[in-house]
């Protein structure tokens, strides 16, 4: 029995698609650690000898991080450059704004991951709750936004009927 196989692009198309609806997952699941690290990096950063809050603040940072690198990364190396193939069905603008709040996140992840809660100074987990709290909510505009404005065009492209 011969197996059809289906044209390159519409295998494409079916590939964005379903990485588009794990992203959108991703993002959902992604809402509250977030929302739960800022709100505990805050206080953190008022009362860095809490040990309780170091601990929710580290626990924290991991929940985040086991997911957030893999999921940047996948926009990064599937997502945005399919969207900058398609020139004219795709506003450039969306994508640059993305790759520029990608940049900004992981520069902040970067500063984040090299520094301990649990075992760092007072000051120096001041300083790191200050930058989880900046993390948290620039994660959280990141897709706010792309929930808003990149995801919904992408949709919208991958949807549209064939034109004749």
């Amino acid at each position: 029995m011969e197996t059809k196989q289906l044209p390159e692009a519409a295998s494409k198309g079916s590939q964005m698609k379903f990485t588009l609806a794990k992203l959108a997952d991703e993002d959902i699941k992604l809402r509250r650690p977030i929302l739960e690290a800022a709100s505990v990096a805050a206080r953190l950063a008022l009362d860095p000898g809490n040990h309780e809050l170091r601990e929710k603040a580290a626990k924290a940072w991991a929940r985040i991080d086991s997911v957030i690198a893999r999921h940047l990364g996948n926009e990064e190396h599937t997502v945005l450059p399919w969207a900058e193939s398609l020139a004219g069905d795709f506003p450039r603008q969306l994508v640059d704004r993305a790759r520029k709040k990608h940049e900004q996140i992981l520069a902040l992840h970067d500063i984040i991951a090299t520094h301990s809660f649990e075992k760092a100074s007072n000051e120096a987990v001041a300083a790191e709750a200050r930058n989880l709290c900046v993390y948290a909510t620039t994660l959280d505009d990141l897709i706010a936004g792309e929930e808003r404005e990149l995801f919904p065009v992408m949709r919208r492209v991958l949807f549209q009927r064939p034109r004749p």
